[in-house]
């Protein structure tokens, strides 16, 4: 059985990096796309990770713009997605994208780690 992919969607480098050291510590797969472009790319080669972490401010737009344009293109964004935003207002920007869930910048390690096993 092969280890659980997730799409990190993270502009911040050094963030990204410390995301995916812990979570492939925790034996995930992680793919981590700077911008909605690759994201993008990343989604229309035919993979589907098990989960996206989203960062809420991304070079080209938002969070929401990237959810509507994966929309557009596939007919629905069935991959459980987590915002991660530095933003006082997660818990609503998390509803407006219907997300399984929110982390706040800086995060935990233990946090991340608890959000993405469930």
């Amino acid at each position: 059985m092969s280890a659980p992919t997730i799409l990190l969607v993270e502009d911040d480098e050094a963030c990204a990096e410390l995301f995916t050291e812990i979570l492939q510590t925790e034996g995930h797969v992680v793919v981590h796309a700077s911008d909605e472009t690759s994201a993008l790319g990343y989604l229309r080669g035919g993979e589907r990770p098990c989960m996206m972490l989203l960062d809420w401010s991304l070079p080209l737009g938002n969070a929401l713009d990237l959810v509507t344009a994966i929309e557009s293109e596939f007919g629905a964004c069935d991959i459980p997605i987590v915002l991660i935003t530095a933003d006082g207002e997660a818990k609503s920007k998390a509803l407006a994208l219907r997300a399984a869930g929110y982390l706040t910048k800086p995060t935990e390690p233990l946090g991340l780690v608890r959000m993405v096993d469930g």
